[in-house]
């Protein structure tokens, strides 16, 4: 579980590069995220086609670890699109994670970002969107 964490811990922080104390959030590429989870040994699928993602710029890539962790990160087509998947994927991950023994959330915001973290019923979720890309 400690692993799990950590590499979960490690997406968020890899995702959210503060540029300032103005929360302002360098979001990363595709290539980025793809290279990131390599040289940290997961395996990394892309799904670009399989999800029905066909516009400029636009991926979906998928991250495997060990003991089933899976890492989802999305480039979409604008800062629009990526907001309204996250209130979507936000209700998921809220269903998964969130039960009778809940240990606690977080939502944060800035700028150009919202992020969600929660823990409960022997689960952990983290979620996060920097304008136009997301991290699940």
């Amino acid at each position: 579980m400690k692993k799990h964490l950590w590499y979960l811990c490690f997406a968020v922080a890899t995702m959210l590069v503060f540029s300032s104390c103005a929360a302002q959030l360098k979001p990363l590429t595709a290539s980025e995220f793809q290279t990131e989870m390599q040289e940290n040994g997961l395996e990394v699928l892309d799904f670009t086609v399989d999800m029905g993602m066909d516009g400029p710029g636009e991926a979906a890539l998928f991250a495997f670890g060990q003991n089933g962790l899976v890492l989802e990160f999305y480039v979409m087509a604008d800062a629009a699109a990526a907001e309204a998947s996250f209130e979507g994927m936000k209700q998921d991950l809220e269903a998964i994670v969130m039960g009778e023994d809940t240990q606690g959330s977080s939502v944060e915001t800035g700028k150009n970002y919202q992020k969600i973290e929660l823990q409960g019923n022997g689960h952990y979720g983290v979620m996060c969107q920097v304008e136009h890309t997301l991290l699940y």
